[in-house]
């Protein structure tokens, strides 16, 4: 019984220092790390965020496009007539996307723009 409580206070330690890795991103923090950039789950989605405010999302097959800004700190994504504002966090290249709260919400990773139809 022991044996398994150390494990699970391992697993919690080592969760826990991960969560510490992420650093919150503001205002122009955000626009310089996604502008020309793709962010992505690599198999299913991925947005790519244009220089110019534009973004072009890929999900599951299917190609919508939209604007992107940076407002209050926040990254706002309008795509499809719907908005959504997120608090961005960084880890190198691992990005978590949260709910103003900062309750997770989605993540996945910076990368150079792929090559797309």
């Amino acid at each position: 019984m022991a044996a398994i409580a150390f494990g699970f206070s391992l697993i919690a330690v080592n969760a826990a220092d991960a969560a510490d890795t992420f650093r919150h991103l503001k205002g122009k923090e955000i626009k310089a790390k996604f502008a020309g950039m793709d962010f992505t789950d690599d198999v299913h989605w991925a947005d790519a965020f244009g220089r110019d405010g534009r973004i072009v999302r890929y999900d599951m097959g299917k190609k919508n496009a939209g604007k992107w800004r940076v407002e209050k700190g926040q990254l706002c994504i309008s795509v499809e007539g719907e908005e959504t504002c997120y608090q961005v966090w960084i880890s190198d290249t691992a990005v978590q996307l949260r709910d103003p709260d900062g309750t997770f919400f989605l993540e996945g990773v910076l990368q150079k723009p792929s090559a797309r139809d």
